[in-house]
């Protein structure tokens, strides 16, 4: 079955007016309860009031800090499949939800679309976070409110399910994706690294932030082609098809100086946007 608009009523309409992940009439529910022993009353318990003096010495529980809500979470439902980016905490979020959908038919996965929230509203309990706003789609969306909800977990439990949901201009919902974490960058990019024959100096690895003779604007720390791009929230996983390239197969000097002349004389290839300054990696590449 295909469809028109992966953010309509009529995935509902499909699902029978309830995402199967949300559905009510759970298999365990049909389960008769187990009776086993009471573990409040076990042989040995502390009477009500008395305290081991071992917990006393140990002093107050302090609760493990949570984990941050962002990344890449992938979900599918009625025929689409959907790969969210949530970038709302963590170091310098750009405040902004993206995603990308795609048609499944069989084995073939085709896209067919996008959508960013530029400045969603977030709001932040003890123990979900939400951000809503109306984004901007490449197709026409008959439902174009989004709204994501993750449970807040702890750094030592699995990151949490985002549900992501869509809404008419008038507040009627429309589907509902339940997005399982992938991962905690935006996007993965294979990387490889080739360089000429005659270049005898070694290819750039890293270096110590700390060791720049002024402040860059940021902590000091080794930094390198990889953790730089992962602070900016892209994974990059370096390939092991490096290689050396001979001299005479490269490009002639000249024709080197006159390509070079050529961009800086005519139009900019590409226009970016204007972020934080690269040597402190303040800011994020946009989640879109």
């Amino acid at each position: 079955m295909t469809h028109d608009d992966p953010t309509d009523l009529a995935l509902l309409a499909a699902l029978d007016e309830t995402p199967q992940a949300l559905a009510p009439d759970s298999p365990y529910e049909a389960l008769a309860p187990v009776h086993r022993a009471d573990p409040t009353d076990m042989p040995g318990a502390v009477a009500l009031g008395e305290v081991p003096e071992d917990i006393i010495a140990a002093g107050p529980v302090i609760p493990l800090p949570l984990r941050t809500v962002s990344g890449r979470y992938r979900g599918s439902s009625a025929g689409f499949q959907v790969e969210l980016r949530v970038d709302v905490d963590g170091r310098h979020p750009l405040a902004k939800l993206s995603g990308d959908f795609f048609s499944v038919s069989g084995a073939t996965v085709t896209y067919f679309g996008s959508f960013i929230v530029d400045t969603p509203a977030v709001s932040t309990t003890p123990t979900t976070i939400t951000a809503r706003g109306s984004g901007r789609f490449t197709f026409a969306a008959g439902a174009p409110v989004v709204q994501v909800t993750i449970p807040r977990r702890q750094i030592l439990q699995p990151a949490a399910p985002a549900t992501l949901r869509f809404f008419t201009a008038g507040g009627a919902p429309g589907a509902t994706y339940i997005c399982a974490f992938e991962s905690a960058y935006f996007r993965t990019v294979q990387l490889e690294t080739d360089r000429v024959s005659d270049v005898v100096t070694p290819v750039f690895a890293g270096y110590n932030t700390g060791s720049l003779p002024s402040a860059s604007g940021g902590a000091g720390r080794a930094l390198s082609v990889v953790s730089a791009y992962a602070e900016a929230g892209i994974g990059m996983i370096p390939t092991s098809g490096s290689d050396v390239i001979a001299i005479a197969e490269a490009m002639a000097n000249k024709d080197l100086v006159g390509l070079r002349a050529a961009c800086l004389d005519g139009p900019p290839l590409l226009a970016l946007p204007q972020r934080a300054p690269v040597e402190s990696v303040a800011g994020r590449l946009p989640a879109a």
